[in-house]
C-alpha cells in the first residue's frame, strides 16, 4: 500500500464535471478493493465533501474514505468498517445509530469549514468521546476515542521533480478506534502510533456495534414480516422501541415511525401483539393506523393497551379509514366499541 496519491485540481475538478471516477477513488480502488456504489452522501453545503466506500480484497471488509477534503487541507480520511455495516443517508436522527460514521464526518468538517479555526487534522490527533463535540455521537461503549494515523497509504513519498506546481501530494490519514484499557491513552496512542506499520485492516477496523446489528435484524423482521426474525431480535437484547429505518426511493434512508407502527402495515396480528407484549409503546392512535383492515380482535386489544378509539392518524380516525378502505366488519366492529360518526 505504500503508494503516493498525487491529485491534479484540474483533473479532479474536471472528473467532477464528467461524472468520471475521481483520482481519490482510483487511487482506493486500485490499492485497497473494488468500489461499492452506494447513495450520495454530502459532508458539506459549502465544498464538494463527500463520503464513498470500497472493498478490502480478501476480507469481509470495506473501507469509508471522503473526496473533497483537500480543498480544504490536502487531506483526505479513511477508516475500515465491517461490509455488512450500512450508512445512512441522514445523520440527524438519534434513532439510527449507522449514522455515528456520517455524524463523526460531518463534525470534522464544520470544525475544518469554521474560519479562523485552528483546527487542523494530523497524525496523532485524538478525539475523545467524552469532549464536545464529539459526545453527542452515537459511540459504541468499548470505544474511549479515535487516534488519526497515516497508515501505509503515502509512507516516505517526496514530490518528484517531474510533478507541475498544480498537482499535489494528498495525506490520507485513517481513523482508528482506541478501546477502553487499563492504559493510559496517552501511552495507547503513543504505541498505536509507533506500531501503525505492523497494523492490518482487521486490527483497525470498528466493530459492529451489537445495537446496530440487532436493529438491522429486528427492522428486517418486520419489512419481512417475519415473526421469527423479530423473536429472535428481542430475545437478543434489541431495543424495541427504537424507530424503523426506511429505505424512500427519492431521498434515501429515514425513520418517521417506530417499530410498533410500522408492523400496523403488516396486517400480522400475532406479530403486532408480539412487540406489545415484549415492550412497544402503543401510541394513542394506533387503532387509526390499522381502521383499514382491523377487527374487533385486535381493536379490543390495544384500547386495553391505552390506545384510544377516536384518536387520529394522518387526519383520520380509525373508523373514517375503515370506510375509506372498505373494511367494512372492521367498521361496524368500531362502532360497536364506541367509535365516534364524524
Amino acid at each position: 500500500m505504500n503508494k503516493s496519491l498525487k491529485i491534479s485540481r484540474k483533473e479532479y475538478l474536471s472528473g467532477l464535471e464528467a461524472k468520471e471516477t475521481d483520482p481519490i477513488s482510483r487511487f482506493f480502488e486500485s490499492t485497497a478493493g473494488k468500489l461499492i456504489s452506494m447513495p450520495f452522501i454530502a459532508l458539506s453545503d459549502r465544498h464538494e465533501i463527500t463520503i464513498n466506500q470500497c472493498e478490502v480484497k480478501g476480507t469481509s471488509l470495506k473501507l469509508v474514505y471522503t473526496t473533497g477534503y483537500f480543498e480544504l487541507q490536502n487531506i483526505e480520511l479513511c477508516l475500515c468498517l465491517p461490509q455488512e455495516w450500512e450508512l445512512r443517508r441522514f445523520a440527524s436522527s438519534p434513532l439510527i445509530e449507522e449514522t455515528f460514521i456520517v455524524d463523526l464526518l460531518k463534525e470534522l468538517t464544520l470544525k475544518l469549514e469554521r474560519k479562523k479555526s485552528a483546527f487542523k487534522i494530523m497524525e496523532g490527533l485524538y478525539l475523545d468521546k467524552n469532549k464536545s463535540p464529539w459526545n453527542k455521537l452515537s459511540w459504541d461503549e468499548e470505544i474511549e476515542g479515535l487516534v488519526l494515523v497515516n497508515y501505509n497509504w503515502d509512507e516516505n513519498h517526496k514530490p518528484q521533480e517531474d510533478w507541475n506546481d498544480e498537482e499535489e501530494i494528498i495525506t490520507i490519514y485513517t481513523l482508528m478506534p482506541v478501546y477502553k484499557t487499563e492504559v493510559k491513552i496517552k501511552d495507547q496512542l503513543n504505541e498505536i502510533l509507533i506500531t501503525k506499520q505492523q497494523l492490518r485492516w482487521e486490527d483497525i477496523v470498528f466493530p459492529l456495534n451489537k445495537n446496530i446489528a440487532l436493529q438491522n435484524l429486528l427492522n428486517d423482521g418486520v419489512t419481512a414480516n417475519n415473526l421469527e426474525k423479530i423473536q429472535q431480535a428481542v430475545t437478543l437484547g434489541a431495543n424495541i422501541n427504537r424507530g424503523y429505518i426506511e429505505e424512500h426511493w427519492q431521498i434515501g434512508f429515514y425513520t418517521n415511525q417506530t417499530i410498533l407502527a410500522r408492523a400496523f402495515d403488516t396486517e400480522n396480528v400475532p406479530l403486532i401483539k408480539y412487540l406489545v407484549e415484549h415492550g412497544a409503546e402503543v401510541p394513542v392512535n394506533a387503532l387509526a393506523y390499522l381502521g383499514g383492515w382491523g377487527k374487533r380482535d385486535i381493536f379490543e386489544y390495544l384500547i386495553d393497551k391505552g390506545a384510544d378509539i377516536n384518536a387520529e392518524f394522518a387526519e383520520m380516525s380509525a373508523l373514517a379509514r375503515a370506510k375509506s378502505f372498505k373494511n367494512i366488519a372492521g367498521f361496524n366492529d368500531l362502532i360497536a366499541l364506541g367509535a365516534v360518526k364524524e
